[in-house]
C-alpha cells in the first residue's frame, strides 16, 4: 500500500478537534509556523492517496462528486477511518455514500464538522484544510496554498532533516 508519510501529531490535531473548527483554530494559532506549516502539507499529502490512481483499479470517485472536497472529508475523519479506505479501496463507494449523505444531511451527521469560528476572516472555509489557509494567512500574512499544493516548502522556514 503506497501512503504518504503522516506524523503521529497530526493525526492527533485531527482527532482531538472532535470534529469541531472551532477547536481546530484554538490548536492552529497555537502552533509554532513550522509544526502549522507541516500540518497543512501533510494533511495536503494524505488526500492526494485517498482514492486510488492506478488504470487497473475499478474503485474511483465519481465524475460528479468533488474530489477534493471528498478527499478533505477523508481525512478529517481521523486517522483509523483513512487507513481503513486505504487497506479497502474497494470501501469508497460506500465512503462516497457516507459523504453525500453527511454533506446533505442525510445521514451520517456526526461525521460532519461544526463549521463555527471565531474570527469573521475564518468564516466561509467549511473544511478543516481550507481553514488553515485563512489561519495561515491571519497569522503569517502569506498564502500556503500554492506551497503546499507546489510541494515546496516555505522559503522563510529552515528546511525540515
Amino acid at each position: 500500500m503506497k501512503i504518504p508519510r503522516i506524523d503521529d501529531s497530526f493525526w492527533n490535531v485531527v482527532e482531538s478537534s472532535r470534529h469541531s473548527l472551532r477547536a481546530l483554530c484554538h490548536q492552529l494559532e497555537a502552533m509554532p509556523r513550522e509544526q502549522f506549516y507541516a500540518f497543512q502539507y501533510q494533511y495536503h499529502e494524505a488526500m492526494d492517496y485517498v482514492a486510488p490512481d492506478d488504470e487497473a483499479t475499478v474503485f474511483r470517485v465519481p465524475e460528479d462528486v468533488d474530489h477534493e472536497d471528498f478527499a478533505d472529508w477523508v481525512v478529517s475523519q481521523g486517522r483509523e477511518f483513512y487507513y481503513d479506505l486505504r487497506r479497502q479501496p474497494e470501501r469508497l463507494a460506500a465512503c462516497v455514500d457516507m459523504y453525500q449523505a453527511s454533506e446533505e444531511g442525510r445521514g451520517f451527521l456526526e461525521l460532519r464538522w461544526n463549521e463555527e469560528v471565531d474570527r469573521d476572516e475564518y468564516r466561509g472555509w467549511q473544511s478543516p484544510f481550507q481553514l488553515g489557509f485563512a489561519i495561515y494567512r491571519a497569522r503569517f500574512g502569506k498564502k500556503i496554498w500554492p506551497l503546499v499544493t507546489a510541494y515546496d516548502w516555505d522559503p522563510d522556514l529552515p528546511r525540515p532533516e
